[in-house]
């Protein structure tokens, strides 16, 4: 035991919060009862219980931007070459490209949040991790099925450059897992 009474932790201020609620305390509970951060335990950066993404989901949002970017890119290249480019089509590629790389985005930091704190060996935390990340892809489906739904609809934006775009960051990641096994291999492609 340290001087503060925690076992083995070392420095802990006397006037420090409480971060790890009890496995399946309700949340609300929880604040009652003095607990800050996300509620699977430990802190989550602000007394909201809010963090901020961190520099691997801003970074990994990046490259699956640049990829989409290319990738979009290249489809509208090939509609101005097929002589059916125009102002919808232009549309629908830069709202595909935000709504991609925003489902990237939302999914990234929604692992970060789900995973701060997170212990593996706890099986309430795990189901309630894995039901929080079950949420999120519902929620960012509907809201792309909205977004693009109302582009098509309402704005006229062409369905395929809307729709194709929100495939790019798989290919994009398998770009990237490909150039990482041919680096790692000191192939000379």
């Amino acid at each position: 035991m340290t001087a503060n009474g925690m076992p083995g932790f070392g420095h802990f201020p006397a006037n420090a919060q409480k971060t790890g609620a009890p496995s399946g305390m309700p949340i609300a509970a929880r604040r009652r009862a003095g607990y800050t951060g996300n509620c699977l335990g430990g802190s989550a950066g602000k007394e909201t219980g809010e963090m901020k993404p961190q520099k691997a989901v801003w970074v990994e949002t990046g490259h699956i931007a640049i990829g989409t970017g290319i990738l979009t890119a290249i489809m509208a290249a090939v509609f101005v070459i097929v002589g059916q480019f125009d102002w919808m089509v232009l549309l629908g590629a830069a709202i595909g490209f935000v709504t991609a790389v925003g489902n990237f985005f939302f999914m990234a930091y929604t692992v970060q949040k789900v995973t701060h704190g997170l212990d593996a060996e706890e099986k309430d935390a795990m189901k309630q991790a894995k039901t929080r990340m079950k949420m999120s892809y519902s929620k960012r489906l509907c809201a792309m099925m909205v977004i693009i739904g109302v582009s098509i609809k309402v704005l006229g934006a062409n369905w395929i450059t809307c729709m194709a775009p929100l495939l790019f960051p798989r290919v994009t990641i398998m770009a990237m897992q490909l150039l990482t096994k041919m680096k790692a291999k000191g192939s000379e492609y």
